[in-house]
């Protein structure tokens, strides 16, 4: 069996799982700052912090990463930086 990394429309699977993951992570940060902000579990007021702040820091390098690639991908394989950063006039 043969695995490719991309499908027939160009998409790379291994960037939708990494966005995926990052998404979970922002869903991870927004329930732990949500739980301490709340008071729900003084006890757990050090962890909730710890995840809330390993969340947050960890979701938005690998999103801005995968940004990036993603754009200088488009950019490399044939697209035009000033088509991209110009509005069309009708």
């Amino acid at each position: 069996m043969e695995h490719s990394i991309m499908d027939k429309d160009g998409k790379i699977y291994w960037i939708d799982v990494c966005k995926g993951i990052g998404i979970l992570f922002v869903v991870l940060g927004h329930i732990a700052r949500g739980y301490d902000g709340a008071g729900i579990f003084p006890e757990y007021t050090r962890v909730l912090v710890t995840a809330g702040n390993f969340a947050y820091v960890f979701h938005m390098t690998l999103l801005f990463i995968l940004s990036g690639y993603v754009f200088y991908r488009s950019y490399a394989v044939g697209g035009d930086s000033r088509k991209m950063f110009t509005t069309s006039e009708s």
